[in-house]
């Protein structure tokens, strides 16, 4: 018989449910993108909540992606924003950054215990110790720039925030904004065509991003484009899964390159090892390309953006 999930697994469980927030596509563009922010602000607020409380990764990783989707929809719409709105982007950016490196220690951290060995474990009690650090620099941030007071600035500069339409022609409901932003963010992950295994992991990297930028594009409107989105979602959400892993190693093997600890040994074992599997999981960069630019996807995509 299974145990009841802890208190700790239930919250991560309902931050999970809550992430995907969605509008209508009729909605005037001012109150879809209120709504969006209220809600990702307040997945943001009970993501960093959590993490300060309990330092699990998945408190960081949900704040991460959270600030992630709220750039996303953001720039979606940045060329009818105010000046007091735009501004925010730097700010989520370097908040994105300040959290990232703790990720990237949670993502060492899970890839050495996975191949812990004594030689290994020397390496593990560093890099606890390097994430306890992070924390601790993190939060100092937090405090010195003020982030819950900029967070509160920006909510209430988005909750004042109104488009008037001043004539015929100037666009003010999301589906006057929306078909074209898709196809452009579309367009951004074609032009990676050539993708091989010979592709540096830094360009995966990139192509990695314009997906996420689609899917998060894609998924606050879902119920609007309809039963296609799932599937172009879910396709997108593949993709991602699977070429995150060519980062990860990379994260990994960065890494240990400057913190061997003078195991150089053991870590060019590992390191070999970590270098044969991304060179395994880069066969499949094709394929990756294919999946989300092929012409069963940009159909998918032409009757979901046609149902708006």
């Amino acid at each position: 018989m299974s145990s009841p999930p802890s208190s700790i697994e239930q919250t991560i469980q309902r931050m999970r449910e809550a992430s995907r927030p969605e509008v209508a596509t009729d909605l005037p563009i001012d109150r879809a993108l209120r709504t969006l922010m209220e809600a990702y602000l307040t997945i943001l607020y009970e993501a960093l909540t959590f993490f300060l409380d309990t330092h699990h990764p998945a408190g960081i990783h949900r704040f991460r992606v959270t600030i992630r989707r709220m750039r996303v929809i953001l720039k979606l719409f940045q060329h009818l924003l105010p000046k007091n709105i735009r501004t925010y982007q730097k700010w989520l950016k370097e908040v994105y950054r300040q959290a990232g490196y703790i990720r990237d220690l949670d993502i060492v951290q899970d890839e050495l215990e996975a191949h812990y060995s004594e030689d290994i474990q020397p390496l593990i009690v560093h890099i606890r110790k390097a994430r306890e650090e992070a924390i601790r620099v993190f939060e100092t941030y937090l405090h010195a720039t003020h982030f819950g007071q900029l967070s509160q600035q920006f909510k209430k500069n988005i909750s004042t925030f109104r488009l008037y339409p001043e004539k015929p022609g100037n666009p003010f409901k999301v589906y006057h904004v929306l078909p074209s932003a898709l196809w452009e963010r579309h367009g951004a992950i074609r032009a990676f065509e050539g993708l091989t295994e010979e592709t540096p992991p830094f360009i995966v990297h990139r192509f990695r991003k314009r997906c996420k930028d689609l899917r998060y594009s894609l998924d606050p409107f879902r119920t609007a484009l309809g039963e296609t989105s799932a599937l172009l979602i879910a396709r997108l959400a593949g993709v991602q899964d699977e070429s995150g892993r060519v980062q990860d190693i990379h994260v990994v093997i960065h890494w240990l390159h400057e913190h061997h600890l003078d195991r150089q040994d053991v870590v060019a074992e590992l390191v070999h090892q970590l270098e044969k599997e991304q060179a395994h999981v880069l066969q499949q960069a094709p394929r990756w390309w294919k999946q989300v630019t092929e012409p069963s996807f940009r159909q998918a995509l032409g009757i979901a953006t046609a149902r708006i």
